[in-house]
């Protein structure tokens, strides 16, 4: 007995000694993660961050609507640590300063579109029209090409007529043209927001006369609303580590539904924060009745003026992530919206604005290269950032390679004709 009553007040203490030193040593550990989590945040707070929104600092313009500022930019797309830098001329494109004249040896190829096209995502040696005229002049063919890249974030194909005069008038031109059309022109082409369709007034307004002529019917109104296509309503994330996690997952998701699948069966709400703007924009009656013969229309016009200077019109339409990649983003839709009618044509049709933009060009005897063909045939690979639905560095190399066979192509070469006059 007295042996068992010596050891017994001893055993406690270090019963409570080790619990002491675990409870320690969880409390070291879960403060070392709040430590590392705040400096982590700290840091990408930082070091993250993105001042895309300067180059959205647009001038007025009482015909386009707005244009790009000219200057130097600094910055700092989503999903980057690192700044490149955006220089814009005096003509508000993402180019250096033009000369009217250019070489008799050297072509000229002016691209014409929208936030696809300037590429402000990417630095000036990623972006498509500085690869396709490497490309082009890599070839030894004896012809040297310049190719101006002239996307304006936001242009609709009316902006894109009235950008063709205003270069046309300044004596900015091309030899060959390059349409860049992206699924939500149409409504850009009837003024309508994304989202609600409901009118933009700062856009610039077009119709079919009686006689068949395009018409210029709205002056662009200084008036911009929150939450329309060009002030959109940002709200800062609540843990900026959380936010670069899912884009890093939302990127790489793109190419592997599984991981959507898997998560979805975990319980996590995988969802789009709003109806995409192909849906909007091609599966609404109201909006095609309208919206096609005006497309048509404008394309015509465009390539009138081309033609009016002996250039050549080439046209290419850029695919939304949305059809690209139809395994990862079907049931997400289905479930963000399941009983949207508008969504139910787009999963039963889901390449229809390609089919009505290659007739148009069909019937207007114009080239054109369909990137979702390109595309959809590799969707094992991410062309899109998840951060904006542009295209990523892939996206803007596959865009190259696909024009610079494009431009070099029979098509081309058969309608292609010298210049009847220098620049």
């Amino acid at each position: 007995m007295n042996a068992v009553e010596s050891t017994t007040p001893q055993a406690r203490p270090r019963k409570a000694s080790r619990l002491s030193r675990v409870l320690a040593a969880v409390i070291a550990i879960g403060l070392s993660l709040l430590l590392s989590f705040a400096i982590l945040e700290f840091g990408l707070a930082r070091f993250y961050y993105s001042n895309i929104d300067e180059l959205r600092h647009d001038a007025f313009d009482e015909e386009l609507g707005w244009r790009l500022k000219p200057g130097t930019y600094r910055i700092k797309a989503p999903q980057s640590f690192f700044k490149h830098t955006v220089f814009i001329n005096k003509m508000g494109l993402r180019h250096p300063e033009l000369t009217l004249q250019s070489p008799a040896s050297t072509h000229r190829i002016i691209v014409l579109g929208d936030s696809f096209t300037f590429g402000e995502t990417v630095d000036d040696e990623t972006l498509f029209s500085t690869q396709l005229e490497r490309r082009l002049n890599g070839r030894q063919s004896g012809v040297k090409y310049d190719v101006i890249n002239a996307g304006v974030p936001g242009y609709g194909t009316g902006q894109e007529l009235i950008l063709l005069r205003r270069l046309t008038n300044a004596g900015i031109v091309g030899d060959i043209y390059l349409l860049n059309i992206f699924t939500n022109d149409i409504l850009d082409n009837l003024r309508l927001d994304y989202l609600s369709r409901s009118e933009n007034p700062i856009q610039p307004g077009f119709e079919i006369g009686p006689n068949g002529n395009i018409a210029f019917t709205h002056k662009p109104q200084l008036k911009l609303r929150e939450g329309t296509n060009f002030v959109a309503v940002r709200k800062p994330p609540i843990s900026m580590l959380v936010s670069v996690m899912k884009l890093r997952l939302e990127s790489l998701a793109q190419t592997k539904p599984d991981w959507v699948r898997l998560a979805r069966k975990f319980g996590l709400d995988v969802k789009i924060q709003r109806v995409p703007g192909i849906i909007n924009a091609w599966y609404d009656p109201a909006v095609l009745d309208k919206g096609i013969p005006l497309t048509k229309s404008l394309l015509a016009e465009i390539n009138s003026t081309v033609k009016s200077h002996n250039g050549i019109l080439l046209v290419s339409m850029i695919p939304s992530p949305m059809q690209v990649y139809p395994d990862t983003y079907r049931e997400v839709l289905r479930a963000t919206f399941p009983d949207d009618l508008l969504l139910m044509r787009f999963l039963e049709d889901p390449t229809r604005a390609q089919r009505i933009i290659r007739a148009m060009c069909e019937e207007l005897g114009l080239p054109f290269l369909d990137m979702y063909d390109v595309l959809a045939a590799k969707k094992n690979q991410a062309f899109y950032n998840a951060a904006d639905g542009h295209f990523n560095g892939t996206g803007h190399t596959a865009f190259a390679e696909s024009l610079a066979q494009f431009v070099s192509g029979r098509a081309v070469a058969k309608q292609h004709r010298p210049r009847q006059s220098a620049h």
